[in-house]
């Protein structure tokens, strides 16, 4: 099977991209190939007539090859988490040439399906979808005087994305929202904690209790650890190659800065906080990946350009000389911000 590097990106308009990148190689461009595009994309199972816009699109790459992307179309202001967002999967086993029909997996009604994350679990070879429900009505209360209460769910799907269980309550001691990711989440793969299916984000008013999602029973069951604060929401992980799991996320303040912490543990407790890109805009939906640059392990952090930058993408092509927080990549963020990549 293909090294693929996985990236999707919502569109002004409804356009799902995804970009995949499968070569060391310096001179080859990522590919990109259209996973939905409101108005023209048929949905299955759903009245897509609706539809607006796009969010939260999530994708894995199975053992046997599938591409599985699951994304969220909904009917107001893209900017609005109370959009009446449903759940779309799409599957290829082509390295996304063709695709299959794209159907809605789960619906709430009129509520809100975000935030979700997904998780491949190799030593199942099943895919685990969680989703953090938001009831749209902002005055309602639920049976602990929690304003705008939420629900969390897990589904499974062991035919690659084919399709997918009937929705599995979990963290009902939680009844806040549960900030799952943004993006996908990570199994351990070395160490004590091999076979954890781990998910940084947060808890509470606006997830502002960050942590760990954390599973050691293949997602059938799930717990938060509130440990340590690993930064703002939407976080990222990835797995180092002796198992300490790399943290980052989304830096809601200041915007710009990429920092970073570790957990030996698990996920249990973290670290101290780093800063790695001090001039990368990081204000929204980054990504950390564990791969290989060359004959080395490396990690490979991707982000949104910024809101000065809409129009321009790079893809760094120096994989395994750039050093995360070099005067190098600070250049290259400053002017485009893209990809870096890490072999320290």
């Amino acid at each position: 099977m293909r090294n693929l590097m996985l990236s999707v990106s919502c569109l002004l308009g409804g356009t799902l991209l995804l970009a995949q990148s499968g070569s060391e190689q310096d001179d080859v461009e990522p590919v990109f190939t259209t996973v939905c595009k409101i108005g023209e994309t048929k949905i299955e199972n759903a009245d897509d007539s609706r539809y607006a816009g796009i969010r939260e699109p999530n994708a894995i790459m199975t053992d046997q090859g599938t591409l599985v992307v699951v994304f969220g179309p909904h009917d107001q202001d893209a900017k609005n988490d109370r959009a009446h967002q449903d759940l779309i999967c799409r599957t290829s086993n082509d390295n996304g040439t063709s695709w299959s029909p794209a159907r809605r997996i789960m619906d709430y009604g009129m509520e809100s399906l975000l935030p979700t994350t997904l998780i491949y679990d190799s030593e199942k070879s099943r895919i685990v979808l969680l989703v953090n429900v938001i009831f749209n009505a902002p005055e309602r209360e639920d049976r602990l005087g929690v304003k705008t209460p939420c629900e969390h769910y897990v589904l499974f799907s062991e035919d690659e994305g084919e399709s997918w269980t009937n929705p599995k309550s979990i963290l009902e001691d939680e009844p806040g929202i549960c900030v799952f990711g943004g993006g996908h989440g990570i199994q351990l793969q070395h160490g004590n904690y091999a076979g954890r299916l781990i998910v940084p984000g947060g808890v509470g008013p606006n997830g502002s209790i960050q942590g760990v999602f954390f599973s050691d029973d293949h997602g059938e069951n799930w717990a938060f650890s509130k440990n340590g604060r690993i930064g703002n929401t939407e976080a990222t992980a990835c797995e180092l190659k002796d198992g300490t799991i790399l943290f980052q996320w989304r830096e809601q303040k200041s915007q710009f800065g990429v920092r970073t912490c570790t957990s030996k543990d698990g996920g249990i407790t973290v670290g101290e906080l780093s800063m790695a890109l001090p001039d990368v805009w990081a204000g929204c939906n980054n990504s950390l990946l564990s791969i290989k640059a060359g004959d080395k392990n490396a990690v490979l952090y991707t982000g949104p350009l910024g809101p000065e930058n809409a129009d321009k993408y790079i893809l760094e092509k120096q994989a395994g000389t750039l050093k995360v927080g070099s005067e190098d990549s600070r250049q290259t963020a400053r002017s485009n911000g893209g990809a870096f990549i890490s072999t320290d």
